[in-house]
């Protein structure tokens, strides 16, 4: 074998492992994932999407993310029949730490908590480690790629860990669940924040449309006021008389 062979089939070993790497096998439990979840009482089956960790969706970032090639809308159309009456939320926790969406008033500013309903509190770390299991038994339904499709009354399914009632993450804690219009035709919007025992901190916002279309704003998003615009042309125009005058001084000189 020559080293051009040797080379290539070294090519080939990295590009796989890459992918393996590159490539979600489960759902970790403890691990900050954000599981994005829909549920409908007049259907029989929850779907769960693992988004991944706060930071791959745009967490502590300054702009907003897609997140839509998670989310198929013929896949959504064929487990609820349509996007109306949906409900969907977005919750994960680690040792200490829950995150849970609540519903927002609307896009407006990002750095805005805008929050509709009270935000989530962790009272305390009992409440916390139980939050965190029943995120961690949805959770568990993903044993490959990112999803699981689970059906009613397999006792793992979002509507009983997350948004149900009984012993889920709604009674012990909170309901990141919001409910889509009847005619849903627009978008809706879910605050996210992270709780813990001392604190809850607002992080950004999701924006679900009625096409499925998902994405992320931090709150660190922020658009210029249009006083802000006034300064950059003021600045802008400093700079450039700067510029004309050492150019004038040199033809001069």
């Amino acid at each position: 074998m020559n080293m051009h062979q040797i080379t290539k089939k070294a090519l080939f070993a990295l590009a796989g492992m890459a992918l393996v790497s590159s490539a979600k096998a489960q759902y970790t439990p403890n691990n900050n994932d954000l599981l994005l979840g829909f549920t409908s009482a007049s259907h029989g089956s929850d779907l769960i999407i693992d988004l991944g960790g706060p930071s791959s969706i745009g967490v502590g970032g300054s702009a907003t993310v897609d997140l839509s090639s998670d989310v198929s809308l013929a896949q959504l159309n064929t487990l609820f029949g349509s996007l109306n009456n949906l409900e969907t939320g977005v919750a994960g926790a680690s040792l200490g730490k829950v995150y849970s969406t609540v519903l927002r008033n609307g896009a407006g500013v990002a750095s805005d908590p805008n929050t509709l309903t009270p935000a989530p509190i962790l009272g305390n770390s009992s409440i916390g480690g139980q939050a965190r299991l029943n995120i961690n038994t949805a959770g568990s339904d993903i044993i490959s790629g990112n999803q699981a499709v689970v059906a009613h009354g397999d006792g793992t399914e979002w509507s009983a860990q997350i948004s149900g009632t009984g012993n889920s993450l709604a009674v012990n804690y909170n309901n990141p669940d919001t409910v889509t219009p009847a005619s849903f035709n627009g978008s809706v919007f879910e605050d996210l924040y992270l709780a813990t025992t001392s604190s809850s901190t607002y992080l950004g916002y999701f924006t679900l449309n009625s096409n499925a279309g998902l994405s992320f704003t931090p709150s660190a998003t922020v658009a210029p006021e249009p006083s802000s615009y006034a300064l950059f042309g003021a600045a802008a125009g400093l700079s450039l008389l700067s510029i004309r005058r050492k150019f004038s001084l040199k033809q001069t000189a």
